[in-house]
């Protein structure tokens, strides 16, 4: 039955809150109090206590001050951990919550001016007057219900389609005695609903009191075009039955089909397990996409069935710490974009032939991923072209090769295929600078590790090699930071005085040998120390050396004049083993 018949719940009008007389249990019920939800999990007395209570369970648990135990009896048990309190039945401002259509009601028929006028926003102290131009036409275009295509009723306290006090503002009932029947009564209210709502595509009923997924499939049943559903911050019991031996059972929804429209789905916050998930999962023959994060998911058990058409799953900001947990998701068919950022998880696994075939698009953010090998197993998804790694240890940790933008380089060129780094598009000449850089980084890293360890830390060496060729040898020179390495070996030959000492010509000074030092400078010598160094070494003054560079053996043939006495010696290319010839200028 759609309306709502149960004592817990006085009259209501469309736009009033209702008040309850508490004659019946109210476990199983969701309420607001004063503004704070809660689900109702124990009625009845308290030891030592006067009058009746309410043990709730809140949904923000720092409201709790335990789990349902009280001086020692255990009242009941909280879901969340220390989110259990007491509330007096006869507390005022404890609300069951109202109905669909007095939130309908509310939120677009009753709650706007009529007319262009002014509006007071604020409190007495912090007042002010706005005019409303143009609210007329706004409230004119919402008050068409029937063509509204998506409705925003999040916060509205409904805990149910339609109460009792709906039935006499039903219009399409002619004969007022039918109101007795409640099955006639139900299917009135039903026809309001589907009148009203008979474009709604997209319904938002966030942070509400549905307390069970029975009582939601009864609105949904007349909400036939509905293709979006948005449930967060809602705790919805599954149907239940007991059987003949007392055990307690899920039940059949009913009506059946009432989900069979839907295509997305966002349970975010509602506490649900994901065997609680599976258990839906009949129901929504059409969904492709499911928001199930913050929920406190710490495994998903096997098998994972159904599911058939899901393309999009967000299960972000639960508590996986486990991989093999979303191995378990790999056999999903159409799965193509998993969201698990904010979680637990401190490594990734290979993927197993079949497995997440379809998968383009992955979220790791903000997990606890901290080694390469991590990272190289995502190659072994098949269709992987978008991934997310902020905040991960490997991703944050800076190191020789992980610096600045080498970590997006070097992210880059370890995934093959992707064309997504965390959020930034990677065109074809990013991958190639930054596969091109990487290899030059391994040709760095082949000296310091053993064989075995360097293929365990770029496994993609080879591959690149056969893309690119080898890289070549770096000279120690450039990639160590001591001294002794840095120095350049210099051979000094100081030529035969001769008919050709004072030749001008480039060549090599005359045609006699005279005598030869070497000598370890740093590259950053300028040329005016060389010519002071020249002048001790050889004698003379240092203003009448003329300095002449051969590059040493096995490099194209090159002479050149040191002549700019402010240059560095590594501004010319000199290279260990090169000769500087000195001559009288």
């Amino acid at each position: 039955m759609l309306v709502a018949t149960s004592t817990t719940t006085a009259s209501m009008s469309n736009s009033t809150t209702t008040t309850t007389t508490a004659t019946t249990s109210w476990v199983g019920r969701r309420i607001d109090v004063d503004g704070h939800t809660a689900t109702v999990r124990y009625h009845g007395a308290i030891a030592g206590k006067p009058g009746s209570w309410l043990g709730v369970e809140w949904d923000d648990p720092q409201r709790g001050r335990h789990s349902g135990t009280f001086a020692g009896v255990a009242y009941f048990s909280a879901r969340c951990p220390g989110a259990g309190s007491f509330v007096a039945a006869s507390k005022p401002g404890i609300d069951p919550g109202r109905s669909f259509l007095a939130a309908l009601h509310e939120k677009y028929l009753d709650g706007a001016p009529t007319a262009d006028s002014t509006l007071v926003l604020g409190s007495s102290d912090g007042a002010v007057t706005v005019e409303t131009v143009g609210w007329d036409k706004i409230r004119r275009k919402q008050s068409r219900l029937e063509s509204l295509r998506e409705v925003g009723l999040a916060g509205m306290r409904i805990a149910v389609a339609a109460a009792a006090s709906d039935m006499p503002d039903v219009s399409d009932v002619s004969d007022r005695d039918t109101k007795t029947d409640a099955n006639a009564n139900a299917d009135a209210v039903g026809r309001q609903i589907a009148r009203l709502c008979a474009s709604m595509v997209d319904l938002d009923l966030s942070r509400n009191l549905l307390a069970s997924w029975s009582d939601l499939a009864r609105l949904a049943h007349y909400l036939p075009r509905v293709e979006t559903l948005r449930l967060s911050a809602n705790r919805m019991a599954l149907p239940s039955a007991v059987s003949s031996d007392g055990a307690v059972h899920q039940a059949a929804l009913e009506p059946a089909g009432a989900f069979s429209r839907v295509r997305q789905v966002t349970l975010m916050s509602t506490m649900m397990s994901w065997p609680e998930i599976q258990c839906i999962e009949p129901w929504f023959t059409a969904l492709e996409e499911l928001h199930v994060g913050f929920n406190h998911i710490a495994s998903i058990p096997a098998p994972v069935t159904g599911f058939a058409n899901l393309r999009v799953l967000n299960l972000e900001s639960n508590g996986l710490a486990d991989w093999t947990d979303l191995v378990h998701l790999g056999s999903l068919p159409q799965l193509a974009s998993l969201n698990v950022s904010n979680n637990q998880l401190a490594n990734v696994l290979p993927n197993t032939p079949g497995s997440f075939a379809s998968l383009r698009s992955i979220s790791l953010s903000d997990n606890r991923l901290a080694s390469w090998a991590d990272v190289h197993a995502l190659n072994t998804y098949p269709a992987l072209a978008e991934i997310r790694l902020k905040r991960n240890p490997i991703a944050e940790a800076p190191s020789a090769s992980n610096a600045g933008m080498g970590r997006l380089v070097t992210l880059i060129a370890r995934v093959a295929r992707v064309t997504s780094v965390n959020g930034s598009p990677v065109s074809a000449r990013d991958r190639y600078n930054a596969e091109l850089y990487y290899l030059s980084e391994c040709g760095k890293a082949r000296s310091t590790l053993s064989a075995a360890e360097f293929a365990a830390t770029h496994p993609r060496y080879a591959e690149l090699c056969g893309i690119y060729g080898e890289p070549e040898a770096i000279p120690v020179a450039l990639t160590s930071n001591a001294l002794k390495d840095r120095l350049l070996t210099v051979r000094f030959e100081s030529a035969a005085a001769g008919p050709g000492a004072g030749s001008s010509d480039g060549g090599d000074g005359g045609g006699g040998s005279g005598k030869v030092m070497e000598k370890k400078l740093p590259g950053t010598i300028k040329v005016r120390a060389v010519r002071a160094l020249v002048a001790r070494l050889f004698g003379g003054a240092a203003g009448s050396t003329r300095l002449v560079w051969v590059a040493s053996k096995g490099k194209a043939e090159r002479v050149e004049e040191l002549d700019d006495d402010m240059r560095e010696l590594s501004y010319y290319g000199i290279a260990s083993g090169d000769t500087v010839r000195v001559t009288s200028a």
